[in-house]
């Protein structure tokens, strides 16, 4: 897991995010997108992020609407984005965009054209696998255990200092016979 937080910002974006992931997350990054666009040292580090994850809009939403970024797995399985969206516009325009949907647990999954999948969670927007966002659903419907339950996880959150980057890591068993590590936990802050 890693993180980033600007200096003086709330977390609780951050931990309202990790409460909306499954326990078996192997990694979370989470950008103060909010922080990121006012504050003038760190213009690069949000062009990057932009240009990279996001682009100038997110369903017809300006991207300066945008607070926080979420991008869970270590290949970005899923992003999370919250803002201060209009929330049925943005419905509308993943509607649009997609090729098929379906309801899973009251919550309507888009697909698009080229297999992304979106849904509105929580007043947020989930885009990425159809399996990923709905792990995230059961854990939003109390059917599954979420990433904050995680004992060492919500230690290493409650021990972070304010920084513009936190990080966080944590190991769990070996997939197979021959891996036999245990948990491991580690924390990391970085400040301008």
């Amino acid at each position: 897991i890693a993180l980033v937080i600007p200096s003086g910002s709330d977390s609780s974006s951050f931990i309202r995010m990790v409460k909306l992931l499954p326990d078996d997350v192997e990694q979370f990054y989470f950008f103060d997108v909010a922080v990121l666009q006012t504050d003038e040292d760190m213009q690069a580090t949000w062009d990057s992020i932009k240009e990279y994850y996001i682009g100038e809009d997110l369903y017809g939403e300006n991207v300066s609407k945008i607070t926080g970024l979420g991008l869970v797995g270590s290949q970005g399985e899923i992003s999370i984005y919250a803002g201060d969206f209009d929330l049925e516009q943005m419905e509308a325009a993943i509607e649009e965009s997609s090729v098929e949907s379906f309801d899973y647990e009251g919550f309507t999954i888009w697909t698009d054209m080229y297999s992304y999948s979106t849904a509105v969670i929580n007043d947020a927007v989930f885009i990425g696998s159809a399996e990923g966002i709905q792990s995230c659903i059961d854990v939003v419907k109390g059917q599954s255990t979420s990433l904050y339950v995680n004992k060492d996880v919500k230690d290493f959150i409650g021990r972070l200092s304010d920084g513009y980057m936190l990080g966080v890591a944590v190991v769990g068993e070996g997939s197979s016979s021959t891996e036999t590590y245990g948990v491991l936990a580690g924390g990391m802050v970085a400040s301008k």
